[in-house]
């Protein structure tokens, strides 16, 4: 039987509930999670809006709680131990490595990592999970960081700990429920960022504003194609979404959206710096 984790050790009612970070502690956060390069120094504006809305809704430290795994906000391992064991139900945890005989069982590659951890809860007894580091998706984000040149993604470098990591997420939701994230969460969480850059009246809202400050004189074509394209570029390094401009548009519609997008860059630079900003306070 497997050593018990050393957090099963914790008596009941012995973990205090975290300090709630404010708004501002929380940009503050994110920053120096920037500037030590934490995982977030190539974050979009709209991947750190979600991280700054995961850190409110589940009391999350973005320095050590939350960062980002391929492109997506990733609750850390310590996130979700930090929110077990603030669970009045929690009473520790074990996870283990399946051996051959039970991956074949379980109907999983023998060559695949799978973990299956346990909580053990007050009232409902020992709740299990299963995660798993598929064997294709290691080798192929070496291969990847070989033709690049470059690091590999962490389940190339850590496949163990991602398997662990994947188990303990599953366990913590199987066991607590609503009480604790999800895939499923943070997916909406993204959506409803992504529906909020893209919302039509708050398009025509920054066109009009645009036009109200910066006036209505008209360019040439060439310069308002290749005033889209430089926009493009700029609002893309900001995860600003663009929209897609066919060949044989009008020169209005153009316009239109080179305003649209340059009044949201604008928004997108002024919520970065004021993250800056909060942190140098």
């Amino acid at each position: 039987m497997p050593e018990p984790s050393a957090l099963a050790t914790i008596a009941p009612g012995r973990v205090p509930r975290r300090h709630v970070l404010t708004d501002t502690q929380i940009k503050s956060r994110i920053q120096l999670n920037r500037d030590l390069r934490f995982g977030l120094e190539g974050a979009t504006a709209a991947q750190l809006n979600v991280i700054f809305v995961l850190a409110q809704r589940w009391r999350l430290d973005p320095v050590t709680d939350l960062t980002l795994y391929q492109g997506r906000p990733w609750i850390t391992l310590e996130g979700h131990l930090r929110l077990m064991r603030e669970h009045p139900e929690y009473r520790g945890f074990e996870s283990r490595p399946l051996g051959k005989a039970e991956k074949e069982e379980w109907g999983y590659a023998v060559d695949d990592i799978v973990v299956e951890t346990t909580i053990h809860t007050a009232r409902w007894g020992d709740i299990k999970a299963r995660g798993r580091a598929l064997r294709q998706e290691i080798e192929e984000s070496r291969e990847q960081a070989r033709q690049n040149k470059r690091r590999s993604a962490p389940v190339g470098i850590y496949d163990v700990e991602i398997a662990e990591k994947r188990s303990i997420a599953r366990a913590h939701r199987a066991a607590f429920g609503q009480d604790a994230p999800d895939e499923e969460e943070i997916e909406r969480e993204i959506a409803d960022e992504l529906a909020r850059r893209a919302d039509p009246a708050r398009i025509e809202a920054n066109a009009t504003e645009h036009d109200r400050v910066f006036g209505t004189e008209e360019p040439t074509r060439t310069e308002l194609w290749a005033e889209y394209a430089r926009l493009k570029e700029h609002a893309d390094e900001l995860g600003v979404l663009v929209p897609i401009v066919e060949q044989h548009a009008s020169d209005a519609l153009i316009a239109q959206v080179n305003r649209t997008v340059q009044i949201a860059i604008r928004q997108a630079e002024a919520e970065l710096f004021s993250q800056k900003a909060d942190a140098e306070i």
